[in-house]
C-alpha cells in the first residue's frame, strides 16, 4: 500500500511548485499521482496542470492560470485558495520532508515486493532485489538538486539565458531609493535580495530617510509595506501624509488641508489611486519583543491578503528587533553586539527567501557633539559594531553639523557599496524636514551645479598660480 501525503503538505509544497523551479524539477521527477490521496483528485488534476505547463514552457505557471484551466470545477478552486492561504516555508524545509516521504514510500513498496518473492520462496532472489533496489534509494537523493554545482563554464550558456528572461519579466528588477546621487552609483536602486541600512545619531532623521524611500517607491508603482516597530500607528500615518502631501505636520495631525493646496492633493490623491500605488503600513503594538519570525509571518500575511509579496521592505528600525531564536540576550555591550548581528542575518534570509528587498536603519552609539565638516559616521560607531554591516550591500550614514541644519543641507557617507566603485564618497544633499521630506530634490540638483562650479573656478585658479 503506498503511502500518502498530508494535505497540509501538499498545499504548501503546491506553493513552492508555483514560484520555484528547483521545487518543479524535483517534484516531477519525484512526486507522483499515486502520492496524493484518492480523496482528493482536486490536487491530482492541479499537480497535472502545474507539470503541463512546466514540461511545455519550462516556466512555473501560476494559481491564477490554474484557476481559469478548471473555473468549472469548484473543488479545485477550494483546493487553490487553501494553496494560497498557506504558509510559504524554506524549500529546504520542504525538500527534506518530501525526501523522507519518498524514501518511506519507495522502501514500503521494496519490503512488499521482497515479502511476496519471500513466501514465494525466491529467498536469492529477494535478497538481490532488496540488494540492487535499496542501493537505488539511497544513491538517489532528491536534495541533490539543491546542492547542485554550478559551472562558470558549463552552466554559462543557461544562465544568460534565465537572466534575459528574468529581464523580460514585469517584475521588477532595481527598486529606486529615491536619491539622485544614490540611485546614480547603484544603477537604478536595490535589486532582489538585497539589503540596505542607514546609519544615523539619534534625532538625525532615520524615520524621515526611510519614509522617504517608501513614498518614492508608492509613486512609482513599487509594492511598499513598512513595518513600524516604535510609535504609535497615527503617528506614522500622519508622517507618510505629510510627505506625499508636502504639508506642515501640524495640519496634517490635526486633518486640516488648506484650501489652497486641496485641489492639489486631491487630484494627485485620485491618480494615485487610480495607480494602485500604496504604501502598507503594520505597527506592532509590542514594544522590545517583535521577532524575526513575527516580521516573516507578516510578510506572509501580506501575500496571503494581496496574493504577491512587495517590491521592497522598510523596517523602523533594526535595533528594535530581537532575532526570536531561543537564546536570551543581555543587555550589555556584547550581548546587543551579538543580538543585532544575528537579527540582521536573519533578516537577510528572509529577503532572499521572498525574493524581495529590505531597507533599514539603526542609530550609532553615545556620540560627542560634532561640528566638523570633515566628520562622517562609519560603520564602526554602530551600537552592533562594524561587522553589523556584514549581511547587507549598501550602507549609508547621513550627517550634519549645526550649521548645515540650519541650511538645510547635510552629507550621505557611502560606507559600503558591493557592486561599485564611486570616485566620490560623500555627497551633499538638500533636506526638507518642514515637510517630512529627507531629500529636496530641487535644492540638491543646486547645490549639486554650485560644487561642479566651484570645482572649475578652483582648477583655473590652480592652473593660473602655476
Amino acid at each position: 500500500m503506498t503511502e500518502k501525503l498530508n494535505e497540509n503538505f501538499i498545499n504548501e509544497l503546491f506553493k513552492i511548485m508555483f514560484s520555484n523551479k528547483v521545487a518543479l524539477d524535483i517534484c516531477k521527477e519525484h512526486l507522483k499521482y499515486e502520492h496524493i490521496p484518492k480523496e482528493l483528485p482536486e490536487y491530482k488534476l492541479i499537480l497535472k496542470s502545474i507539470l503541463t505547463t512546466y514540461i511545455n514552457t519550462n516556466q512555473p505557471t501560476t494559481i491564477g492560470i490554474v484557476a481559469e484551466q478548471h473555473k468549472a470545477n469548484p473543488q479545485v478552486q477550494e483546493a487553490l485558495s487553501e494553496i494560497k492561504r498557506s504558509d510559504l516555508p524554506p524549500i529546504e524545509q520542504v525538500i527534506d520532508q518530501l525526501e523522507t516521504f519518498v524514501y518511506n514510500a519507495k522502501f514500503q513498496l521494496l519490503a512488499e515486493e521482497v515479502e511476496i518473492l519471500y513466501k514465494q520462496g525466491k529467498i536469492k532472489e529477494g535478497i538481490q532485489t532488496m540488494s540492487v533496489k535499496s542501493r537505488e534509494i539511497v544513491e538517489s537523493p532528491i536534495k541533490k538538486s539543491l546542492d547542485k554545482f554550478l559551472r562558470v563554464f558549463g552552466d554559462f550558456e543557461d544562465q544568460l539565458r534565465a537572466r534575459r528572461e528574468e529581464q523580460q519579466k514585469e517584475k521588477p528588477i532595481k527598486v529606486p531609493f529615491g536619491i539622485d546621487p544614490i540611485d546614480d552609483i547603484t544603477y537604478g536602486g536595490i535589486d532582489e535580495g538585497e539589503m540596505a541600512l542607514w546609519i544615523m545619531p539619534s534625532g538625525v532623521g532615520k524615520s524621515t530617510a526611510l519614509k522617504w524611500t517608501g513614498v518614492w517607491d508608492a509613486i512609482q508603482g513599487y509594492d511598499v509595506l513598512h513595518i513600524q516597530l516604535e510609535g504609535a500607528k497615527d503617528a506614522a500615518f500622519d508622517k507618510y501624509s505629510q510627505v506625499w502631501t508636502a504639508l506642515d505636520y501640524l495640519s496634517v495631525k490635526k486633518g486640516n488641508v488648506p484650501k489652497e493646496h486641496h485641489d492639489r492633493i486631491m487630484k494627485s490623491l485620485e491618480a494615485l489611486k487610480s495607480a494602485g500605488s500604496d504604501i502598507h503600513l503594520y505597527c506592532f503594538e509590542k514594544f522590545g519583543d517583535v521577532t524575526m519570525n513575527d516580521v516573516r509571518n507578516l510578510i506572509i500575511e501580506y501575500e496571503k491578503e494581496l496574493g504577491k509579496y512587495p517590491d521592497i521592505i522598510i523596517i523602523d528600525s533594526l535595533d528594535l528587533l530581537t532575532p526570536g531564536d531561543g537564546h536570551r540576550y543581555g543587555i550589555d555591550t556584547q550581548s546587543v553586539k551579538q543580538r543585532m548581528q544575528r537579527t540582521a542575518q536573519l533578516m537577510s534570509n528572509i529577503c532572499v527567501q521572498f525574493k524581495t528587498r529590505i531597507i533599514t536603519a539603526t542609530q550609532t552609539g553615545d556620540l560627542p557633539l560634532v561640528n566638523d565638516l570633515d566628520f562622517v559616521v562609519t560603520r564602526t560607531n554602530t551600537e552592533g559594531d562594524r561587522t553589523l554591516v556584514k549581511p547587507f550591500s549598501y550602507v549609508f550614514s547621513f550627517n550634519q553639523t549645526f550649521t548645515e541644519r540650519k541650511l538645510k543641507r547635510g552629507r550621505i557617507y557611502i560606507d559600503k557599496l558591493r557592486y561599485s566603485d564611486p570616485k566620490d564618497m560623500i555627497f551633499d544633499i538638500a533636506t526638507d524636514y518642514g515637510k517630512g521630506r529627507f531629500y529636496d530634490r530641487g535644492r540638491t540638483m543646486k547645490l549639486e551645479k554650485l560644487s561642479v562650479e566651484k570645482k572649475k573656478r578652483s582648477g583655473r585658479k590652480k592652473v593660473n598660480e602655476i
